[in-house]
């Protein structure tokens, strides 16, 4: 039943919070909901596990922006929760490869992940739609699809720390 104090699109991304496979990667602690009274819908905050490197957190917030989800893709950039602001660029994750391409600062001034699962990045790139397609946002996805796509890449030998 509809809660009339929540937005369609609210409705359905806390619907999915409380999925199985939002659920299942929490308990593997693999993600998990970041809650922060400062942040308001459209906007969350979601952190993602990093494996243990010598210069490196043991995870990554995303501050997601979810206008229109799950119709319109999320898109995020990294967060520093302790500033409530953008994570400084010297704090990104640091990589060769995909890690190196998709989690740079010196893309859009940071204002999302270069990668064809974030909105922002997919818009300017209809080749994506070929090259990427198992990527790619569809609103058949839940906010795991985006998730689990960033944890794949932060848990690859192509991440090095920050």
């Amino acid at each position: 039943m509809h809660d009339p104090g929540l937005s369609l699109d609210e409705e359905c991304f806390r619907e999915h919070l409380e999925g199985f496979d939002f659920r299942q990667g929490e308990e593997a602690g693999r993600w998990s909901l970041h809650e922060d009274d400062s942040v308001k819908w459209p906007n969350a905050v979601i952190w993602v596990a990093a494996p243990p490197r010598a210069s490196g957190p043991d995870r990554f917030h995303l501050f997601f922006n979810l206008g229109g989800y799950p119709n319109e893709g999320p898109t995020a950039f990294l967060w520093d929760p302790a500033t409530k602001a953008k994570l400084d660029p010297a704090n990104w994750p640091k990589g060769v490869n995909d890690v190196h391409m998709a989690l740079r600062a010196t893309w859009n001034n940071a204002n999302a992940i270069y990668a064809p699962w974030d909105r922002l990045a997919a818009a300017g790139h209809p080749d994506w739609l070929v090259k990427h397609a198992g990527l790619l946002w569809s609103p058949a996805h839940t906010i795991v699809h985006y998730l689990r796509l960033t944890h794949e890449l932060l848990q690859s030998e192509d991440y090095h720390g920050t």
